[in-house]
């Protein structure tokens, strides 16, 4: 768990049909799409809602809090491919870190470091805070730095 437990969140499913059949929608709204020359109702328009703790994310989170719940949708995407195709995809975390706070980066490394992840690179702009957190976790790691197009092996 990125959040340490601390956020329950979940996905809400949206649509235009709660409100009523197509038909009734398409006919309600005539008018006013033919003024608009597009559809304005229809599911076309569901959405899905992310909420924590009961409330849409995108009002009540912060922007780490945000970040934690778009890289657990991510870690979902992975399981379902993994369980398809019979073998743990690569991984790609590329500058994630700079929204999250130190509990939830070492709670997302220490996920990752676990033998369910396959191969794993992880790009980040604080070499030092990378390096410490993954020591602190798993000896099987290898770190390069670039520089100018140049890959160096640390």
């Amino acid at each position: 768990m990125l959040s340490g437990g601390r956020e329950t969140v979940g996905i809400k499913y949206r649509s235009d049909l709660d409100k009523g059949s197509l038909y009734d929608l398409l006919k309600e709204n005539l008018a006013k799409d033919r003024l608009l020359g597009f559809t304005s109702c229809g599911i076309q328009r569901d959405d899905l809602i992310f909420t924590m703790n009961g409330d849409p994310i995108r009002k009540v989170g912060s922007q780490g809090q945000q970040k934690s719940f778009l890289i657990s949708l991510k870690f979902a995407q992975y399981e379902i491919m993994k369980e398809k195709y019979g073998f743990a995809p690569m991984l790609l975390l590329d500058d994630l870190f700079d929204k999250l706070d130190f509990d939830r980066t070492r709670n997302l490394l220490e996920m990752v470091a676990s033998k369910d992840f396959g191969q794993i690179f992880i790009t980040d702009t604080d070499k030092s805070r990378l390096e410490s957190i993954i020591a602190g976790i798993t000896e099987e790691s290898t770190f390069y730095q670039t520089c100018g197009g140049v890959f160096t092996r640390q």
